[in-house]
């Protein structure tokens, strides 16, 4: 059972907040060199979607200073399309789930170990209880290939039948998330993680 009691999950709702999970996925995607450093003097990554989505991170404190270790972000359907669809066709869930089907990317934890996973099942949690407090179905997303066994445990599926090399030269796999394949232990998890969910409205 992984433990929430020094992690806090929350919505990045302030300008600060923001800038932290921008420069932390500067921090990971450079450390794990799936990017260029060069191309992003800033040391931060920012994107055209990230004004339309919902940012969550995994934050600990230590002697009462805050240090954001983990972060997530969800997008609505737009005129843009999902970023997964650079490299991959999910036209056949977006047919099926409609407007119930986002996407989730920028996906980044600092540390590895127990820790890192601890903030990579909370930051799912975030994301599972945003859709299901929202009314939503599923998610979409694309990760290393490596990863897709371990996302096989909250009852993810394959979203495209083949692996893609993405543009960071690593092999990808586009995956689909639908809340009502988690498991009951994972729901009893998430359910139980303090934290405030926004609500969409309009």
């Amino acid at each position: 059972m992984v433990e929430f009691k020094n992690l806090e999950l929350r919505v990045a709702e302030t300008d600060e907040e923001k800038e932290e999970c921008y420069r932390l996925r500067y921090e990971v995607f450079a450390q794990h060199r799936f990017i260029d450093p060069e191309k992003y003097p800033e040391k931060r990554i920012e994107d055209e979607y990230d004004p339309i989505s919902t940012i969550f991170y995994a934050a600990k404190y230590e002697n009462g200073k805050r240090e954001i270790i983990g972060t997530i972000r969800v997008t609505p359907p737009n005129e843009r399309g999902f970023q997964i669809e650079e490299l991959f066709d999910v036209s056949e869930w977006k047919l099926r789930y409609g407007s119930d089907l986002w996407e989730s990317s920028k996906v980044v934890v600092r540390n590895g170990g127990r820790e890192g996973f601890g903030a990579l099942l909370g930051l799912a949690g975030a994301v599972y209880r945003f859709l299901k407090e929202n009314g939503l179905r599923a998610i979409v997303y694309m990760t290393g290939e490596w990863n897709e066994r371990m996302y096989q445990k909250l009852g993810v599926v394959r979203a495209y039948p083949k692996v893609r090399i993405h543009p960071n030269g690593q092999p990808t796999v586009a995956l689909l998330w639908d809340i009502e394949k988690v498991p009951e232990k994972y729901k009893t998890i998430f359910d139980g993680i303090p934290i405030q969910i926004p609500i969409l409205t309009g």
